[in-house]
């Protein structure tokens, strides 16, 4: 007889842990279902946007690149934020890109909200086109602007190393390379990446096709 009590309250026991047990699979399996549904999902669009400036006059004068970022998820990325990478070399130079971009968004804000099923860019580069002063009239120059922590054009957007003998000897922040030597650099590193205080961060590799001939047509951005 106590034997059968015994195996009663193992069977109870058994049942009641397996019920237990069963439950807390449930909810970590629902509680994880739930945080994929309603969670946001950023992701990079693979085609750049582009949108041609100009002048005062109505003539074009610069070119803009933009990565298109967009949410799939189920609630909105709180705190986005944008930041590029490059590294290159040509010559005896190297190249350095470390700067946190701007939304095309109001005001350029660095850092953003996107809601679930919208887009927002991130300005990546603007190629501009400036005319020689003087009397006779030549073929404009065209240059590169990455923007800075002050917009386009500012002094802290790249920083260009110089070489001898393999030792450093000088450094610079210009504000713009021109197009035909940005166009030679050997890119080793050119990478985005977008971060968000809900949202698991998103890094894409950047390519750039060149066509030093056509100018600022003949350049093109792609992921």
């Amino acid at each position: 007889m106590a034997s059968s009590n015994v195996l009663v309250e193992q069977v109870i026991l058994s049942g009641l842990f397996g019920g237990l047990f069963g439950g807390l699979i449930f909810a970590l399996v629902r509680d994880f279902i739930w945080r994929k549904v309603t969670s946001p999902t950023l992701r990079f669009v693979k085609s750049a946007t582009t949108d041609f400036e100009t002048d005062s006059e109505g003539d074009i004068d610069a070119r803009v690149f933009r990565i298109p970022v967009e949410n799939t998820g189920g609630s909105a990325a709180t705190n986005c934020k944008p930041e590029l990478n490059m590294e290159g070399s040509l010559g005896d130079k190297s190249y350095a890109v470390n700067q946190r971009l701007t939304w095309a968004e109001g005001d350029n804000p660095q850092r953003i909200t996107i809601n679930t099923d919208e887009r927002a860019e991130v300005g990546l580069l603007r190629i501009i086109a400036e005319e020689s002063e003087g009397p006779i009239q030549t073929a404009p120059s065209f240059y590169v602007e990455i923007p800075g922590r002050d917009g386009w054009g500012s002094d802290d957007s790249v920083t260009v190393w110089e070489y001898e003998d393999g030792k450093a000897v000088s450094a610079s922040v210009p504000n713009k390379i021109e197009l035909g030597e940005f166009t030679q650099i050997e890119w080793e590193t050119v990478q985005i990446t977008v971060t968000a205080e809900n949202a698991s961060k998103i890094t894409e590799t950047i390519d750039f096709n060149l066509d030093t001939e056509r100018g600022m047509v003949g350049f093109s951005v792609e992921l």
